[in-house]
């Protein structure tokens, strides 16, 4: 089997690489519009602020990882000559996501394809995200070389440094919930990241909603210094909402614990138990 991928970014590489996991004699080809596949885009504003001095290290990647037998790079290369020359139809909204998307990469811009393409792109319930890309990316590689896999839908978790600040986010806040058709009951807490006792402990912001009528976990919000793992912290929601789990559970999981670190009752743990105490919940 030959296939040919459109951009290199992360769904592309993605694309490519779990193609050739599951057919090793399948022929992959990767168009990348410059000299740099799966380029960390993420990584410019750390360049720009000079945490990372030489953008070269951002292009972690190289063609010669993406030779064979992994992949064919064929770098500084524009679109196929088969693409279709019409004005390519707008991105679909992003809602629920469909088994096979628009299209792959570094762009994600949609092309028209024949239906025996695989294509992705970063679409989904929640905002796009590199995560949302590489995982799209694995489903269209898999089935184009006659998988069936199915993209789970993003909850577009978000981790964002703001100097020494981190505020992540995962699933629903409130007004969307309750566009969504949800009764949903947000509450905010302040809480150590880890036993006040132990020097340099800091305070973390958590909210998280929750269904009145069900219990389960919708959506959660944190934000705290950066040393209070907040990203990790964010994790754990992000987990639980993927398994429909309800609020109550999260009080349940058996998490890690040590003064320096954390407490009995770990932050995203303590919301919880608030949300719990909530009249009407």
């Amino acid at each position: 089997m030959r296939l040919l991928v459109i951009g290199g970014s992360d769904a592309g590489i993605s694309a490519g690489l779990r193609a050739r996991e599951l057919d090793p004699t399948a022929d992959v080809t990767l168009l990348v519009a410059d000299r740099h596949p799966n380029f960390s885009i993420c990584g410019i504003p750390y360049h720009v602020s000079g945490d990372v001095p030489d953008w070269r290290n951002l292009a972690h990647r190289t063609t010669a990882t993406c030779t064979p037998p992994a992949c064919t790079c064929a770098s500084n290369t524009g679109p196929s000559p088969s693409t279709p020359t019409r004005t390519p139809s707008p991105p679909p909204p992003r809602t629920a996501a469909p088994r096979c998307s628009a299209t792959t990469g570094s762009s994600s811009a949609p092309v028209p394809s024949p239906p025996s393409r695989r294509s992705a792109a970063s679409t989904g319930s929640g905002p796009p995200t590199v995560s949302t890309s590489c995982t799209q990316g694995r489903v269209a590689g898999a089935n184009a070389v006659g998988g069936d896999a199915v993209f789970a839908g993003s909850l577009g978790t978000q981790a964002v440094k703001v100097f020494d600040r981190v505020v992540a986010g995962t699933g629903l806040r409130d007004d969307t919930a309750r566009a969504a058709g949800y009764d949903p009951i947000t509450v905010a807490v302040t809480v150590d990241d880890h036993k006040a006792y132990y020097p340099g402990a800091t305070p973390i912001q958590a909210r998280i909603t929750g269904d009145r009528s069900t219990g389960r976990l919708l959506g959660a919000q944190l934000l705290g210094h950066r040393g209070a793992e907040i990203a990790k912290r964010v994790d754990i929601y992000a987990i639980a909402i993927s398994y429909a789990a309800s609020v109550a559970d999260i009080t349940d999981l058996a998490l890690s614990y040590t003064p320096p670190l954390g407490s009995p009752w770990d932050a995203v743990q303590a919301a919880a138990l608030a949300w719990q105490r909530e009249p009407g919940a």
